[in-house]
C-alpha cells in the first residue's frame, strides 16, 4: 500500500512540476536530459555497477530503478505489464487536468496569465513517456528459442520469453501484453516520431492540434523541425540495440551513433538558443564519456582483477556531474517561472534573446504581447497600436483557449493584422 501511494503522489508531483516550473519540451532545455536518461537507464553495462547512483534517471524515464514486490507472487511478467501502468496514470492525470482546464475560468485565467497551455504538457508527457513505453514494448515482444531433449533421443525447438525462459510465450498472460504492446507500437511508438519529422504530413493529419506540434518543435530552427523525430527514431534504434546484442558490440554502436549525433548538431546547429544546444551538446558527450569508459575498463578486466572499484567511482563521477546540470536546468525553470528571482543570478549567466517561443505572454495591465512571427487569439480580441511592441487586450479569458480545449484562432502578423 505504501508503494502504491509513493507512485500516486510521484505522478501527481511530475505533473505539478511541469505545471508550475514549464519544466517542458517547448523550453528546449530538457531535451538533452530526456535522451540521456533514457540512453543510460537501459544499457546495463554502460552503468558501470553504479546501479544505486541512477535511481533519479530511472524515474525520470518513468522506470522504478529498483526491485519492488506490489502483492505476493508477483513474477517479471507482472513487472514488465506494471511497466506501462504508470505512464498512462500520467496521461489519465493529465487528461483531468485539461477537462478542469476546459470547465474552469479560473484555471484558464491562470493559464494565460502564466503563458502556459495544456499543448505543453501533452507534448512534454509523451517525451517523457516514450522511452518507458517503448522498452516496455521491447522487454514484452522480445522471445528466445529453447531446444527441449525428449527421452527417447529427439528434440524440438520451443519459444520463451527473453526476460524469463520460465515463461511460454504467447501464453494467456503473455498474449494478453502482447496484443497492448502491438496497439501502442501502431499507435504511439511508430507514429509519434513518424509525424514529427514529416509536418506537411503532421498538418493534415492533426491540423487542428497545431499548438501541439509546435509545443514539440519550437525550440528548433524552421529548418530542423524533424530534429526530434529523427532523436527518437534514434532512440528506438538504440532500445533495439541494446536488447538484440551483446556488449561490447551494442556499446561501440551505441558510442557510433551518439558521435554521428553530435557531429550533425555541431554542423547544423538545430536549436535556436546556443544555452540549449550546449546543454545537449554536454548530456551527448556525457554518454560518450560513458562508453569510453566502459569500453576500457571491460578491457582492464582482462588483465586486472582490481579494476571494479576505479570502474564504479569512474561512472559514479561522470553520472552525478549531468546531475549537477539538471540541478541547474531546474533552477533556472524556476527563475523564469518567477522573473523576479533573476536578480539574484548573474546577467551573464542569462542566456541571450532567451524568450517563451510558444503563445503570447500577459501582462499586468491584461495585455498579451507579440513575441514570435505570429501568435493565435480569439478575433475578438482588441488591437492596442499605441504601443511600440506589438500587443492585443485580452477581454476574455475563458475564451483564450487553444484547439485542446475547444477554442479556434486566428493568425496575426506582428503588425497585428490578420493573414
Amino acid at each position: 500500500l505504501g508503494l502504491l501511494v509513493f507512485f500516486a503522489a510521484a505522478g501527481v508531483g511530475i505533473i505539478a512540476i511541469i505545471l508550475f516550473l514549464h519544466v517542458t519540451v517547448a523550453e528546449g532545455y530538457i531535451t538533452g536530459v530526456v535522451f540521456y536518461s533514457g540512453v543510460v537507464v537501459t544499457y546495463a553495462t554502460v552503468q558501470g555497477g553504479a546501479r544505486e547512483a541512477l535511481i533519479p534517471l530511472y524515474f525520470l524515464n518513468l522506470n522504478i530503478g529498483f526491485e519492488t514486490c506490489f502483492y505476493d507472487g508477483m513474477t517479471p511478467l507482472d513487472r514488465a505489464g506494471l511497466g506501462l501502468v504508470f505512464p498512462a496514470y500520467l496521461f489519465v492525470l493529465m487528461i483531468l487536468f485539461i477537462w478542469l482546464t476546459s470547465r474552469s475560468l479560473k484555471l484558464s485565467e491562470w493559464l494565460a496569465k502564466s503563458n502556459y497551455t495544456p499543448s505543453k504538457l501533452v507534448a512534454t508527457l509523451i517525451v517523457l513517456s516514450y522511452n518507458s513505453i517503448t522498452q516496455s514494448c521491447i522487454q514484452i515482444i522480445g522471445f528466445v528459442e529453447v531446444t527441449v531433449y525428449r527421452d527417447d533421443g529427439s528434440r524440438y525447438v520451443i519459444s520463451r520469453w527473453a526476460t524469463d525462459p520460465n515463461v511460454e510465450y504467447f501464453s494467456p498472460i503473455h498474449a494478453l501484453l502482447f496484443v497492448i504492446t502491438v496497439v501502442l507500437v501502431a499507435i504511439f511508438v511508430i507514429p509519434v516520431p513518424f509525424l514529427l519529422i514529416l509536418p506537411s504530413l503532421t498538418s493534415r493529419v492533426v491540423w487542428g492540434l497545431k499548438p501541439l506540434y509546435d509545443a514539440f518543435v519550437c525550440h528548433y530552427k524552421d529548418r530542423y523541425a524533424f530534429w526530434l523525430g529523427m532523436r527518437l527514431f534514434l532512440r528506438l534504434a538504440i532500445f533495439m540495440l541494446s536488447s538484440f546484442l551483446q556488449p561490447p558490440t551494442n556499446i561501440l554502436l551505441l558510442g557510433i551513433c551518439v558521435s554521428l549525433i553530435v557531429f550533425a548538431s555541431s554542423v547544423a546547429h538545430p536549436f535556436k538558443l546556443a544555452s540549449q544546444g550546449a546543454l545537449d551538446s554536454f548530456f551527448l558527450s556525457n554518454i560518450l564519456l560513458l562508453v569510453t569508459g566502459s569500453l576500457y575498463f571491460r578491457m582492464l578486466k582482462v588483465s586486472s582483477a582490481n579494476s571494479n572499484r576505479a570502474e564504479r567511482v569512474f561512472f559514479v563521477v561522470v553520472v552525478c556531474s549531468a546531475y549537477v546540470v539538471m540541478l541547474g536546468i531546474l533552477v533556472w525553470h524556476l527563475v523564469l517561472r518567477f522573473p523576479k528571482l533573476l536578480v539574484l543570478v548573474p546577467s551573464k549567466c542569462v542566456p541571450k534573446g532567451h524568450r517563451h517561443s510558444v503563445g503570447p505572454q500577459v501582462d499586468s495591465l491584461g495585455y498579451g504581447v507579440l513575441q514570435d512571427n505570429h501568435v493565435q487569439y480569439r478575433p475578438d480580441e482588441e488591437l492596442d497600436a499605441s504601443i511600440d511592441q506589438p500587443r492585443f487586450r485580452v477581454q476574455n479569458f475563458s475564451e483564450y483557449r487553444e484547439p485542446l480545449l475547444g477554442g479556434g484562432s486566428v493568425s496575426l502578423n506582428k503588425e497585428g493584422t490578420r493573414r
